[in-house]
């Protein structure tokens, strides 16, 4: 059987990733503001402006005891998240860009499992997809094989466990964040690597406001496999390791009823629970 004619279950993924990780420690410095500033130390210098500005509005966000105010720095967070996606796709070498052809192809794939009558793909199906576009195309995406088992594979893939339809759009966002998320691993960034995946799968579900109330949370977190009791007290009993590291992450002055869990704390707990 020739490489064009196999499945993605049989195909051995062409992309190889480099051996070299940086320490784990000079990455959690990284990721937490912990080294100087403007002295080069840091991956790169969007990276740099980002944790500049995450340290800022972290400090912020656990001093603040208005809801209000909250929601606003946590929008602040995840549009910063957003902007240094955006500007490093931008600067991917070509070996590791997504084509239009390589969509072109996808797109031909997703369609072909779309159940009829409806204008999405169920997420069972996404197996079927990647299958189909292995046979085809051979598998061309420059995706490392953890993120393609995060997506499709059966018990391991967090999109299966979605109860809503798919679009094609959310698919090819997914795949291109993970994209990068795999060049940013090959340059050593394991945590910033697991940091993207974990803002892609949160991009299914918030696009712009970088919060989520307490039981939209609770449903989020069921697709990584967490029955969280929708409610504050039921967050805290699931993660309450993460909100006590945080102190002023959950406050009593908030009315429970009207709090949120911002992308900053999913973020964490993503690498916490090595998601």
């Amino acid at each position: 059987m020739s490489a064009a004619t196999k499945g993605l279950i049989e195909f051995v993924n062409p992309y190889k990733l480099p051996k070299f990780v940086k320490q784990v420690h000079l990455q959690m410095r990284e990721i937490e503001g912990r080294q100087p500033f403007g002295q080069g130390l840091y991956h790169c210098n969007n990276y740099e402006n980002l944790i500049k500005r995450l340290t800022e509005t972290r400090q912020q966000y656990r001093q603040s005891k208005e809801i209000e105010t909250r929601k606003q720095l946590a929008q602040q967070e995840y549009q910063a998240w957003t902007n240094y996606i955006k500007e490093r796709c931008l600067e991917l070498p070509q070996q590791h860009q997504v084509t239009g052809k390589q969509l072109n192809e996808l797109r031909r794939s997703y369609e072909v499992f779309i159940a009829k009558g409806e204008n999405g793909l169920r997420p069972s199906e996404l197996l079927n997809v990647f299958n189909d576009y292995t046979r085809v195309n051979q598998f061309t995406i420059p995706l490392d094989n953890w993120c393609v088992l995060q997506m499709v594979h059966y018990s391991m893939g967090y999109p299966m466990n979605m109860n809503r339809l798919l679009t094609f759009e959310e698919i090819a966002t997914l795949v291109q964040t993970k994209v990068l998320a795999t060049y940013e691993r090959s340059l050593g960034q394991d945590l910033l690597f697991r940091e993207i995946c974990s803002y892609g799968y949160w991009n299914l579900f918030d696009q712009s406001k970088g919060s989520m109330n307490i039981k939209d949370f609770s449903n989020f977190i069921k697709i990584f496999k967490y029955n969280v009791e929708p409610t504050l007290g039921g967050i805290l009993k699931e993660f309450g390791f993460a909100a006590n590291l945080f102190q002023g992450e959950f406050i009593k002055e908030i009315d429970p009823k009207e709090d949120i869990v911002r992308f900053d704390f999913f973020r964490y707990l993503f690498l916490e629970r090595n998601l």
